[in-house]
């Protein structure tokens, strides 16, 4: 007996340690909501992330944190639903699949480039999975609609105050879109989009939220929120926001309950953009001293709107009708057929526009090669900017290898050499068109099942969820999928990494919070979790997984730190420094061409004209299709007096991109400036 009193005693105590007390279950608690608002914020003042060295950071940050986790044993904290297996394994076959598609790539420092993008979005996506369980749902979700809606305020006062932050330097370039609202993504479409995204989230937490001071923070900040995406005249993150509210209000329970806050904030949002649409100079994004008067008079009525429907939303919180709304709440068959009514209402309406000529119309619109213009009438305008020739040509580019395509990243060197209009762009503005041209059906595949099995477990989830709270927040993170699916659809917003961050943590709360593992007592979970610390092949699969790509990503995060100092160095006269940050980027990226064209163009100014060749062709043998390299050339054969070579290698480059306003500004010239 005293034996058995004392084994009871030992392991009461070990269950007891075992067993998180209070303080650390709040400190997990604010832990799991501030890491999303941490990561998403830094990432969104960081320019969007979209610089390349930031995103090599980043990424190797994260991928550090996945191998000490599994190497001291934390990783995996938590089972992996059936669900979450399918989307890793299909989130990682597309990053395989893109690391792979530089073997037959036109240009292999695009694509490993374009690798270290995705395993980026791998190791957030990964990171979540593996340390969230069914209870980390509200708290991904409120910190990463809290970031947001932070960005929103930031983005808003940028166009209001616009002396109280920095130059924008897309305006610096492209002073033709100053009317469009970009800070601090860089990007307007990115911004409507990633705003866009935060809208239905914010309404869960206005509805939701267990704090009623986050529920009225939530609600009174969705007007500037709405403000941000009219200031970014992005028809994109428009169609995406409307998208995501009508399936967040589709999807929830008790809508009867939720309709006083959406009209709210709807009206907020509504009188809000109407009284910025009326000031001119404002909603062109002018300097002018009128422009900043109409600023400084719309952050106060920005403000009083906030503080109007913030106030009302106390009076709702406090003036509920206890049971009311219920008993008019709509059935689920009420619900499947109005939403049938709706559906057949927007078919009709589609086949009136078709034979009245406006659908056709619309069409040769989108498809016209003019862009629209750039104040906030551009908002009705169906031009689509270019897009149509973009996708059309990577049909093309998909054709000329099906299922391998040009490789990941190359969608600008075959614009450059294939486009049907004139105009310089990077990428496709459409992950799942330019996913296909480069990487082929297996890679367009891929990516399409990923977003599109996200959609489906989103919405299955929510339909099937027990309790109102909980599927309030499911709807939320469905409706935020849904607007990432549409703004990737129309945009360039995968190569922000912020958007797809955000929508990694969405989608990775959402994947483990099944009901169908439900919360178990601290005893049974805290040896279910010492039963998942000896769980040895998935943290040997963990660790040989990272090692590979944490090589990859900090030589790329090194490589490009080498090569900004190195043009730093060659700004400033200092040559020998400029060689040698260039040689040990050449070093640290062997696949890369540009630290060899960089170490071209020093040796150019040092005048070792033959070195300067040899480098040159380096990056030429590592790039073919690159117009820049054979421009480079042709200019140190001029240099070097060689003109018949240096006419030679320029027609190569302008052969390479006949479009560019570099050849275009001086059609009879035979040699490069």
């Amino acid at each position: 007996m005293s034996g058995a009193s004392t084994a009871e005693r030992e392991g009461g105590a070990e269950t007891a340690r075992a067993s998180p007390t209070p303080a650390r279950r709040s400190a997990a608690a604010v832990l799991t909501w501030l890491l999303p608002f941490a990561l998403v914020i830094y990432l969104a003042l960081r320019g969007g992330g979209y610089d390349s060295v930031v995103r090599d950071e980043v990424g190797t940050v994260l991928w550090l944190a996945l191998l000490v986790g599994a190497f001291i044993g934390l990783l995996p904290a938590t089972r992996l639903t059936r669900a979450s297996w399918i989307a890793l394994g299909l989130l990682a076959g597309f990053a395989a699949w893109t690391a792979l598609s530089a073997i037959w790539s036109d240009s292999p420092e695009r694509s490993i480039d374009s690798f270290v993008l995705v395993a980026t979005y791998l190791a957030a996506f990964a990171l979540v999975l593996l340390t969230q369980g069914r209870q980390g749902l509200e708290r991904i979700l409120g910190g990463v609609a809290a970031a947001i809606a932070v960005i929103a305020v930031l983005a808003v006062l940028s166009r209001l105050h616009p002396q109280w932050f920095p130059t924008n330097p897309v305006v610096d370039i492209l002073p033709h879109i100053r009317s469009r609202l970009s800070y601090p993504l860089n990007s307007w479409n990115g911004l409507g989009g990633f705003l866009a995204m935060g809208v239905p989230l914010l309404l869960a937490v206005a509805l939701d939220a267990r704090n009623r001071m986050s529920q009225i923070a939530a609600t009174a900040v969705l007007p500037v929120v709405a403000v941000g995406i009219f200031f970014t005249l992005s028809r994109g993150g428009a169609i995406a926001a409307l998208a995501s509210v009508a399936l967040f209000i589709a999807l929830r329970s008790r809508r009867m309950r939720a309709l006083p806050v959406i009209v709210l904030a709807a009206a907020g949002s509504g009188l809000a953009i109407g009284i910025a649409a009326q000031f001119r100079d404002l909603d062109r994004g002018l300097s002018t001293s009128l422009a900043h008067q109409e600023g400084a008079v719309m952050a106060g009525v920005l403000v009083g709107i906030c503080v109007a429907v913030g106030l009302l939303r106390v009076l709702l919180l406090r003036a509920e009708p206890r049971g009311q709304l219920d008993r008019l709440e709509i059935s689920p068959m009420v619900t499947k057929r109005a939403l049938a009514v709706a559906a057949l209402l927007l078919v009709v309406g589609a086949l009136v526009a078709a034979g009245t000529g406006r659908l056709s119309n619309a069409w040769e619109d989108f498809k016209a090669p003019p862009g629209p213009g750039t104040a906030s009438s551009r908002l009705q305008d169906t031009s689509g900017n270019g897009r149509y020739q973009y996708w059309e040509s990577t049909v093309d580019e998909m054709q000329t290898a099906p299922f391998l395509g040009t490789g990941a990243g190359t969608f600008q060197y075959w614009w450059a050499l294939h486009g049907t209009i004139f105009g310089f762009t990077a990428y496709a503005h459409s992950l799942y068109f330019e996913t296909l041209g480069e990487t082929g059906i297996v890679g367009g595949v891929l990516i399409v099942a990923f977003v599109g099995f996200i959609l489906f477990i989103a919405i299955r989830r929510t339909t099937s969820a027990t309790g109102r709270r909980r599927r309030g927040w499911l709807a939320g993170a469905a409706g935020s999928a849904a607007a990432f699916a549409i703004t990737m659809a129309l945009d360039w917003g995968w190569h922000v990494p912020v958007i797809p961050v955000a929508f990694f943590l969405i989608a990775g709360a959402l994947l483990q919070s099944d009901d169908a593992n439900p919360t178990q007592p601290d005893v049974t979970r805290t040896r279910r979790r010492l039963r998942i610390r000896e769980r040895w092949p998935e943290r040997i699969a963990i660790v040989c997984l990272a090692l590979p790509v944490i090589a990859v990503t900090t030589a790329s995060a090194v490589g490009q730190r080498l090569i900004e100092a190195s043009q730093a160095d060659a700004r400033a006269n200092n040559l020998d420094s400029a060689l040698d940050h260039a040689r040990d980027a050449a070093r640290f990226m062997p696949w890369a061409a540009f630290p060899h064209q960089q170490q071209a163009l020093v040796l150019e100014e040092q005048g070792n004209y033959e070195e300067a060749n040899s480098e040159i062709h380096l990056a030429i043998d590592k790039a073919p299709v690159n117009w820049e390299p054979y421009y480079v050339l042709a200019s140190i054969y001029k240099a070097s007096g060689n003109l018949p070579a240096a006419r030679t290698e320029y027609q190569v480059a302008k052969a390479h991109n006949p479009r560019s306003s570099i050849f275009l500004d001086h059609p009879h010239r035979k040699t490069p400036p």
